[in-house]
């Protein structure tokens, strides 16, 4: 069953004599469904591969997902390549994580910003960010440790239970025992980042509901300074968030710049252009930037500052005003639903994939093919994971969260 987009209309009432600023010209393809307006912000959601409702033109932000998944794929690739001590090495794929950074500064800023000014109380949204994030945290560290189990001796079966058990409260445990943050499934470090970067987010827009340039340009210019200085410091981002004490604290740094800049990218409309864009050119910019040759150490570390203060910012704004078919649609929502449970998932899979080597007898050909399997079987997995459980988990939370939320009738 091939995931397509799902699209929700919420028309509310509106004042006497504004109907006709309910509706504004516009047209856009959804597939089977040829739409010719698009309602405003107050009348029109659409519910996105991150479970958030979004305003209007989302149409236009399919392709955001489609780069999420782009960039996920990217990871994997970088991911296969270290496990399986391949040739080449995507030199800068581990750019992803602040793309997906920036991304979701943007995505949540566009469906919560003027919730939780308004009425959205703090702990209902986070209880909605947790929804949205924490099944996938679950698996991605049980899967993890099981993985884990199999292949490293690592403190003996106490020692991978009792790191396992941190994991699946984001507890960075594995650096006390000189191991990187998160031993059973190490990409978790960048879900706990995007955590606190919603807590710090939430709890920003209910202080502060009204428009704060000044405090916007402060955050930002502070956060980017501190940014430029740990990646020089550390000659890249590469390690920076998970590898010891001092690279985690680092991470605060590293998640601040890229996803307030993508929030303050909504919240001012910096992403509204008065000219389109082709959606390959702006994947290609993607693929560049995640893949440039850029290995000198102190030329890395400049570069991954000015990639996530420049290039990450542009790609979402020029992904929000891409142009791509509706046939195109499809795939890149495909892509943005696969990403999440991908990116969590990959590298328990390629480490079982891994143990394959240890068969007695296993032909050569076969060793040399396991980094396409293991992608492959990444792949697969993740998409059966996001059906079977994932989506059905979070609907299901999310009906008793709102089931609690409605009050009894008589």
């Amino acid at each position: 069953m091939l995931p397509v987009m799902e699209a929700k209309f919420h028309l509310s009432k509106p004042e006497a004599g504004n109907y006709s600023e309910i509706f504004q010209s516009a047209r856009f393809a959804i597939p089977c469904v040829t739409i010719h307006s698009i309602p405003s912000r107050t009348a029109y959601t659409w519910v996105t591969e991150m479970g958030e409702r979004l305003p209007d033109h989302k149409e236009h932000f399919v392709f955001l997902d489609g780069l999420r998944g782009i960039a996920a794929l990217l990871v994997g690739w970088l991911h296969v390549s270290e496990k399986f001590s391949l040739r080449y090495k995507p030199t800068h794929a581990y750019l992803a994580v602040d793309f997906f950074f920036c991304l979701s500064g943007f995505v949540i800023a566009y469906a919560y910003d003027e919730k939780l000014a308004a009425r959205l109380r703090f702990s209902d949204f986070a209880l909605k960010r947790l929804i949205r994030l924490y099944p996938m945290i679950l698996f991605g560290a049980l899967l993890g440790g099981a993985a884990w189990l199999v292949g490293k001796s690592f403190g003996g079966f106490g020692g991978i239970v009792a790191v396992t058990v941190a994991t699946l409260a984001l507890i960075p445990l594995g650096l006390a025992f000189h191991e990187q943050a998160y031993p059973p499934n190490n990409p978790l470090w960048s879900l706990f980042f995007e955590l606190t970067a919603n807590a710090v987010y939430g709890i920003e827009r209910r202080i502060f509901p009204a428009r704060k340039a000044l405090l916007a340009i402060l955050i930002l210019s502070a956060s980017g300074i501190a940014l430029v200085a740990v990646s020089y410091i550390n000659r890249g981002l590469e390690f920076v968030g998970f590898a010891s004490y001092s690279s985690f604290l680092a991470g605060f740094v590293r998640v601040a710049f890229p996803f307030f800049a993508g929030a303050f990218i909504y919240r001012y409309d910096l992403f509204r252009l008065r000219f389109r864009v082709p959606s390959s050119a702006v994947a290609i910019a993607l693929c560049a930037m995640l893949l440039a040759p850029i290995v000198q150490p102190q030329a890395v570390g400049i570069y991954d500052a000015l990639a996530v203060i420049i290039l990450c910012p542009t790609i979402v704004i020029l992904g929000a005003n891409a142009t791509h078919s509706a046939s195109w649609s499809r795939i890149w929502s495909f892509l943005g639903k696969l990403s999440y449970p991908f990116y969590i998932i990959h590298l328990p899979i390629y480490s079982a994939v891994n143990q394959l080597k240890r068969v007695p007898h296993i032909p050569t050909i076969l060793i040399h093919a396991l980094p396409v399997f293991g992608l492959f079987a990444a792949a697969v997995s993740a998409y059966y994971v996001m059906i079977l459980y994932d989506e059905p988990v979070r609907r299901w939370l999310t009906l008793r969260h709102s089931a609690a939320r409605t009050p009894a009738i008589g």
